[in-house]
């Protein structure tokens, strides 16, 4: 069984999709935490700017080869 969103609308919850799931399925209900989204990140210039220096400022990943463990 997926995982479906929803939300909350005059005490119920609202499903985007329709659920297949079987009758009388157990479902664990939480609010989802909206920071990380993308439609709360600042789109002004100044802070895409940061946003892309602090970007920049990450360091290269060190590729190294496996050993042969054979």
């Amino acid at each position: 069984m997926n995982a479906i969103k929803g939300r909350y609308r005059n005490g119920q919850i609202i499903l985007t999709q329709p659920a297949d799931w079987p009758e009388d399925t157990e479902v664990l209900v939480e609010p989802v935490s909206t920071d990380d989204h993308e439609e709360n990140w600042p789109t002004d210039p100044e802070s895409i700017a940061r946003w892309l220096a602090e970007f920049d400022a990450i360091p290269p990943l060190e590729m190294t080869e496996l050993a042969d463990n054979s």
